[in-house]
């Protein structure tokens, strides 16, 4: 009886270990598409910037607004680059069988461009277009990110912790490419319960 107890026991562990496993490898496969997302989403900012001679706009004010997202939508070869699989809104998009919806999906905001990214921002920087290439830093600027916003500023995103939806962290996409999977507190520091951020990796510079 006890070496059946025993049995049981090395089993039920067995199952659990097996079943965490799995849940860590679907979030690892999810945030890697993501990157994959991002990373699709700054060649078509690329595309569109030498096709239109400089970055989309961050927005246009009308009924409705448009977003960045429409404008790289002729740029993007699949729709679901504008969808984090991790996005609990969009995971039927990634399940086997689903349907797409074509221009539904671009019009989610899974990702957010930095709302500093503004044609003035680069001018009052002296960068003589609105272009990526006359970034003065473009490693160490935000330029897409995890979010459910379709634009944001750093203290919109740490508001809503449904921003960081792989393992408490927010996949990134730095304006020279690199993709990169970050904490709040690689942007800043807590001061007396209040976070101070370093605004200079948000700016244009």
């Amino acid at each position: 009886m006890r070496d059946l107890r025993e049995l049981l026991t090395v089993a039920l562990l067995g199952t659990a270990l097996v079943a965490v496993t799995g849940v860590v490898s679907k979030e690892s496969a999810r945030r890697a598409q993501c990157q994959a997302n991002l990373r699709e989403l700054f060649r078509a900012e690329q595309q569109y910037e030498e096709t239109c001679g400089s970055l989309p706009p961050l927005y246009i004010v009308g009924r409705p607004w448009k977003f960045w997202h429409s404008f790289l939508a002729p740029m993007v070869g699949d729709v679901r680059a504008f969808a984090c699989p991790s996005d609990p809104r969009m995971s039927y998009l990634f399940e086997k069988g689903s349907p797409l919806f074509g221009g539904t999906v671009a019009l989610t905001s899974c990702y957010g461009m930095n709302r500093f990214m503004l044609p003035a921002g680069a001018q009052k920087a002296g960068a003589p277009e609105f272009k990526l290439k006359y970034l003065k830093d473009p490693s160490h600027t935000v330029f897409i990110m995890d979010s459910l916003r379709p634009f944001v500023t750093p203290d919109l995103l740490w508001k809503d912790k449904r921003n960081f939806r792989h393992d408490g962290r927010a996949n990134y996409i730095f304006a020279d490419g690199s993709v990169r999977h970050l904490e709040q507190t690689f942007f800043g520091k807590w001061e007396n319960e209040k976070f101070v951020t370093d605004l200079t990796r948000w700016h244009w510079r």
